[in-house]
């Protein structure tokens, strides 16, 4: 009976040792792993992992070109608005490009506008008496809704093919008049005041 109770006391005690021994090695295991590992630097902990760039479909695209729209749209009311006029109405919109001409005290007056929308460009080429020759002028045209009615009111006349500002031009203004008979005509009523009939003719769409 002794005989077993040893068997039985030594076999635990075995085990014990065993199992003791085992938790010693991964116990230590664990320690080294933890000490000697590298830690991660700083600078990768704080960079996020690289990302892909998005592609640009033609959903975004068109988000895009309207978020630029937006902003142009905001820029044009703001414009319109230092004339004490209004945005116009869509359906007042203008498209395609025009011969124009005009006569103002015996000076001709004539050339080319071109309109998409609510902006537009026109080139007038005319005779100026100051410096003895023909001078080709463009000029940003903003259609608005104002007391005289729809006019393209002018801005920044430049000497063509020039960023420099024209130092005696004034702006066009076109003011379109609906006649009694249905008929569409334009006044030019410039940025000095001076008036005259516009000829259009749309020479494409």
């Amino acid at each position: 009976m002794i005989r077993k109770n040893f068997r039985i006391f030594y076999s635990c005690q075995l085990l014990l040792a065993v199992l003791f021994t085992v938790f010693i090695i991964n116990g230590c295991a664990i320690i080294d792993k933890i000490i000697f590992s590298p830690s991660p630097s700083p600078t990768d902990s704080a960079s996020p992992p690289p990302q892909e760039s998005p592609s640009l479909n033609p959903e975004n695209a068109e988000n895009g070109n309207n978020a630029e729209n937006g902003n142009n749209d905001e820029q044009l009311d703001r414009l319109v608005r230092t004339r004490q006029c209004f945005p116009p109405n869509q359906t007042e919109y203008i498209y395609g490009n025009y011969k124009i001409g005009w006569t103002i005290s015996g000076s001709r007056y004539e050339g080319l506008l071109n309109m998409e929308g609510r902006i537009g460009k026109m080139r007038i080429q005319y005779f100026n008496e100051e410096t003895n020759k023909a001078e080709t002028v463009d000029q940003i045209m903003v259609l608005a809704s104002c007391t005289k009615g729809l006019v393209m009111l002018g801005f920044n006349p430049i000497l063509a093919d020039t960023n420099q500002k024209h130092p005696t031009y004034a702006a066009d203004n076109l003011i379109f008049r609906r006649e009694t008979n249905g008929d569409v005509t334009i006044m030019n009523y410039d940025d000095r005041g001076v008036t005259a009939p516009v000829e259009i003719e749309q020479v494409s769409n």
